[in-house]
């Protein structure tokens, strides 16, 4: 870790009691359809499965669930199939911006 100057009054924030969910909570059942809650689990799942470290994946399925139950376990099972042997090129090759990047 860097050592950072600072000068002047300098206090800690207690995020402990802040909301953090309920915008996106409102954000999921409201606004999305469930084709759209799909494609956004598939992103995120794309993008935490190159992860190797398992507390970010579960931490990230815990604020996930946070926000609602099945979003947590819609992410919890795409990344179960993303880590499947076969799942990752199937993946790759039938998700459309994937193929969208092939044809360029």
């Amino acid at each position: 870790m860097v050592p950072v100057h600072i000068s002047g009054d300098v206090r800690r924030y207690n995020t402990a009691d802040d909301d953090n969910f309920s915008q996106v909570t409102l954000f999921w059942t409201k606004v999305l359809n469930e084709g759209s809650r799909q494609r956004l689990v598939d992103n995120i799942a794309g993008s935490l499965s190159k992860t190797t470290e398992g507390f970010l994946r579960e931490r990230a399925i815990k604020n996930f669930t946070m926000v609602h139950p099945d979003f947590g376990n819609m992410l919890r099972e795409a990344l179960n199939e993303l880590d499947k042997p076969s799942a990752g090129s199937h993946y790759q090759t039938q998700n459309p911006i994937n193929q969208y990047r092939h044809n360029l």
